[in-house]
């Protein structure tokens, strides 16, 4: 039997109105990967809090190398060589990378001042491991896409004297080269004799890498298995606490005239991109990261200008210069990053919920709370989103519901064009089926939708058609039943264009 890396027994933690974690046990062995799902609000994220010293538990107790704690700070965690590597990237922009990977841990020389000669090098050593090689330590951070530096909070993590890894989410923004990187250093760090707490909403990822694998429901932990003997729909039911008989519960449709007709775009990186959604359509964008997709879809929103080219709403032209421009003509987005730019972290749900419909809620110059209150309270059990109340700060909310809040402040606005950049990104099964639903509903009444989305099962399963995009330009049309993944990747890869 290995050594037990890490113990929690009793876990309780109680916030105001709610009970976030129930009576949680969890061990990590040297040398082991335990995966540890749940739906949004499960608790998963309070877990890794109280693990990495962030939170002190109500009750319980915490083993470390053998020795029971109450709570750990965050500088005992890090001491005892426990890491977490949270979903929401954690980098500071104006800083190299070098000097992210070491942040708080520089190398010094024998007068007290940081060695930078010593930690370029080190970088390198630690970028090569991540696949990040061919990037300079001195590159500031902002330069970087989502995915690199991803890979740099990993590195950073890396060069620590680690014991417990706690990954959330670590392959959210990366592409199927750097998850394959990522395999490679779980693996090698589990024969070093690390132990791996591995959270993922991808049961693939999941059934990859895990040893054993746990499972929790409304904060309390549910199942517990070794990953051989563990199938899909055991997991799924125990984490919804109910069977998903449909992941795709998206119907046909009757499909209307052009509502978005996208002619020519071109920038620096965009070329020549067309094309248009009809009412009731759900149109998939594909391609590799950095294909040009997002990108596009910036461009329609007003979030990124673009040089040449022509957009038409409903037949008519327009120049969509900014965001509120484009809300004003009846078009959403939600982005991929919805801290930074889909809530505002500091206010409440109910704020963040009626932001784009405030115009609907006046009455004279005054806000009608009580309506605002209801629509809140409306959407909050129409999408089950977790909060304990209207009023409290969306920065408290699990990522799952937050970015439920975020298309639910969309749908409000009941819009013409709904622009989805990877909306289900870090959101589990459950919640998955339940934003497909809103979706399908949206194109009943005649919405025209287009989704980016970095997982091809998700347009393989609701897309009517799909545009497949390779380095900034469109590389194949694909609609019926050849909307297949032989096509979608072979055309994303660069292979001469099939389809229409």
């Amino acid at each position: 039997m290995s050594e037990i890396l890490m113990k929690l027994e009793g876990i309780y933690k109680r916030f105001p109105g709610v009970i976030a974690l129930d009576n949680v046990n969890l061990t990590i062995r040297a040398g082991e990967v335990l995966a540890l799902v749940g739906e949004n609000g499960a608790g998963k994220s309070t877990l890794i809090k109280i693990m990495s010293g962030a939170y002190t538990p109500s009750e319980g107790a915490l083993y470390v190398a053998g020795q029971k704690y109450e709570k750990l700070t965050p500088g005992e965690a890090l001491r005892f060589g426990i890491a977490a590597i949270h979903q929401e990237l954690n980098n500071v922009n104006g800083l190299s990378i070098a000097e992210n990977i070491f942040l708080n841990n520089q190398p010094r020389t024998k007068a007290g001042m940081v060695d930078y000669k010593a930690m370029w090098e080190a970088s390198r050593k630690a970028q090569e491991a991540v696949g990040l090689q061919y990037l300079s330590p001195k590159t500031l951070m902002h330069r970087l896409s989502t995915a690199e530096k991803q890979l740099v909070e990993i590195a950073r993590a890396y060069v620590r004297d680690l014991k417990v890894m706690i990954m959330d989410e670590p392959t959210s923004a990366l592409n199927q080269e750097e998850i394959n990187k990522l395999y490679t250093i779980i693996r090698q760090l589990r024969a070093e004799g690390k132990g791996i707490i591995y959270i993922s909403h991808k049961l693939d990822e999941v059934f990859e890498l895990a040893d054993r694998i746990q499972v929790l429901r409304n904060g309390s932990s549910v199942y517990e298995v070794d990953a051989k003997d563990a199938t899909r729909d055991a997991i799924i039911t125990s984490m919804c606490g109910r069977e998903l008989k449909d992941m795709y519960p998206v119907s046909k449709r009757e499909l209307g005239e052009v509502v978005l007709e996208v002619e020519g775009l071109s920038d620096d990186f965009l070329q020549d991109v067309s094309f248009h959604v009809r009412r009731g359509e759900i149109l998939g964008l594909y391609g590799l990261m950095g294909c040009g997709n997002a990108e596009a879809i910036q461009s329609v929103f007003g979030a990124r200008r673009y040089k040449s080219g022509e957009i038409s709403i409903k037949g008519k032209r327009v120049d969509i210069k900014n965001p509120r421009q484009a809300a004003g003509l009846g078009i959403a987005y939600v982005p991929a990053e919805r801290k930074t730019e889909g809530l505002i972290l500091g206010h409440t749900v109910r704020s963040n919920l009626s932001v784009v419909t405030l115009g609907q809620l006046r009455r004279g110059i005054f806000l009608d709370l009580a309506a605002e209150a209801r629509m809140a309270r409306d959407w909050i059990n129409r999408l089950r989103i977790k909060t304990p109340r209207t009023d409290t700060v969306v920065s408290t909310l699990s990522g799952g519901n937050q970015q439920k809040i975020v298309i639910a402040k969309w749908l409000a606005n009941k819009p013409d064009v709904f622009l989805l950049n990877d909306p289900t990104r870090g959101v589990d099964v459950g919640a998955k089926v339940e934003i497909y639903k809103e979706i399908d509903e949206l194109c009943k009444a005649g919405c025209a939708v287009v989704y980016v989305a970095s997982e091809l099962p998700e347009l393989l399963g609701i897309a009517d058609r799909v545009y497949v995009f390779h380095e900034g330009k469109i590389n194949g049309e694909f609609s019926g039943s050849e909307v297949t993944q032989k096509n979608i990747i072979a055309s994303a890869i660069g292979e001469e264009s099939y389809g229409k």
